[in-house]
């Protein structure tokens, strides 16, 4: 979840956004068959161009369903089991704003949803100026270089992604049509190519959701005092959990949420589940208490979901 200075990724997604369909289809396959992606005969079985299988694959990476080396997350089977699963055709908007929360909390294979959503916190912009901040950022930051034809590729394929667009006006309707995360209403496109990105309430966020991330954002930080001092408790300024520094995530720049819209749902987050946290002051400064140890975060989305 940190950002590693040598870890970046830039270019892996063979300029193809995630379709609807991918998701739902490259967990069943990769069940099935976990060297799907490498065989020969997988444009075939998939139904898909070599391109946008390799596409494919690394999105299943990028959004937290596969891990190449360890198999597939925790997190996919409780969601997309085709019997068991919470949302496996991806029908709730809230399993959206899940796959969104993976791929901005992903730095080393998703190197520019993890800073757009993170660390570019300006609301209305070009695409001009995001390619200006980025290069500055990944010149502080990171130890590998990235082309300038890269970088605007891959940018370009975010502003499609994220944002609301006039079907009359696309070039490719069935490409926007199967985009689920304009949906999401994270980016919104103006005239002579600005863009603007709000920070609001959002529509579908709820605390359970919430909820889970909080409890993502704990583990890093806590783990080595939960296992070795064996401590019970943990508290953080709330404003270090919604916004970030150059190497941490941002829950409010992650869902572009405003400071009110944030406490209102973390208000309802210590509602349900007063025994996991709490709020309260130390040196004028609020602070979220984390309770009881390891948080039982997947019991947070069964209880929104079922």
């Amino acid at each position: 979840m940190r950002f590693q200075s040598s870890q970046i990724a830039f270019g892996r997604n063979e300029t193809f956004g995630l379709r609807y369909a991918w998701i739902p289809k490259g967990y069943e396959f990769y069940r099935n068959d976990p060297a799907i992606f490498l065989d020969e005969s997988a444009t075939v079985k998939l139904g898909l161009g070599k391109n946008m299988v390799q596409s494919m694959r690394y999105w299943m990476q990028a959004y937290g369903i596969i891990d190449y080396e360890r198999g597939i997350s925790s997190f996919a089977n409780l969601l997309l089991d085709r019997e068991k699963g919470l949302d496996p055709f991806l029908q709730d908007i809230n399993t959206l704003w899940l796959l969104h929360w993976n791929l901005c909390t992903n730095p080393s294979n998703a190197t520019l949803y993890y800073w757009f959503f993170n660390h570019f916190r300006v609301t209305n912009f070009s695409k001009s100026l995001i390619t200006r901040s980025l290069n500055e950022w990944l010149n502080e930051n990171a130890t590998k270089k990235v082309s300038e034809k890269t970088l605007d590729r891959d940018i370009s394929l975010l502003l499609r992604t994220y944002s609301v667009q006039d079907l009359s006006q696309t070039k490719n309707i069935e490409e926007e049509i199967e985009n689920p995360f304009g949906e999401l209403k994270l980016i919104d496109k103006g005239l002579e190519s600005n863009y603007k990105s709000e920070y609001k309430s959002r529509e579908g966020l709820n605390p359970f959701l919430l909820a889970y991330c909080l409890s993502e954002w704990i583990q890093p930080e806590t783990e080595m005092d939960l296992l070795k001092e064996n401590t019970k408790e943990a508290s953080f300024p709330i404003s270090e959990i919604m916004n970030s520094d150059d190497k941490k995530i941002s829950m409010t720049g992650i869902f572009r949420l405003d400071e009110n819209a944030f406490f209102s749902l973390l208000e309802d987050v210590i509602s349900l589940y007063p025994d996991f946290f709490n709020i309260s002051e130390a040196a004028g400064s609020k602070m979220l208490t984390f309770k009881g140890g390891e948080l039982p975060k997947f019991k947070f989305l069964e209880d929104y979901y079922r």
